[in-house]
Parts: structure tokens; C-alpha cells; sequence
């Protein structure tokens, strides 16, 4: 993973851009090994869940947390 980040990097500097660790987080699935993935010699936060284009994504609710969270923004009672 890290050598994946290490050639996104590479290749987003030669057009101006820059991985903002801040703003970048990663989850794994099935991975043994927990290295700490860096971008710009700074750490990248590892998370259990995130949304990305409006769907939630988890490493252990799989498509439930999606539900739940697009019923509750849906603002009804869904039992």
C-alpha cells in the first residue's frame, strides 16, 4: 500500500498536485499487516468507515450502515 501511495504521489507532483494527508484516510480489508501509510512524510489516518459518492462504506457493517444512514437521511421511520 505504501509503494501504491509512494507512485500517486510521484506522479501528482510532476502535474502541481499533493496528497493532503489531512484529508485523506484509508481503510483495509483483509490486510495482515498494519503499517503506517505515510503521504508527504506525514501519517494517514486509518478509519472503520467512511462516505464516498454518498454511500457509506465499513469494513465490518458492510451495506447495513449504507441503509441505516440513507434512512436517516431520508427522515422516516423505517422498522
Amino acid at each position: 500500500m505504501q509503494e501504491k501511495t509512494n507512485k500517486l504521489s510521484d506522479v501528482g507532483k510532476c502535474t502541481g498536485l499533493k496528497i493532503n494527508a489531512k484529508k485523506t484516510k484509508i481503510m483495509r480489508l483483509s490486510i495482515k499487516r498494519h503499517n503506517r501509510i505515510l503521504a508527504n512524510i506525514k501519517g494517514i489516518d486509518e478509519v472503520d468507515r467512511f462516505v464516498y459518492l454518498g454511500a457509506t462504506l465499513s469494513k465490518t457493517e458492510g451495506a447495513e450502515a449504507d441503509i441505516n444512514r440513507r434512512m436517516s437521511l431520508a427522515g422516516g421511520n423505517w422498522t
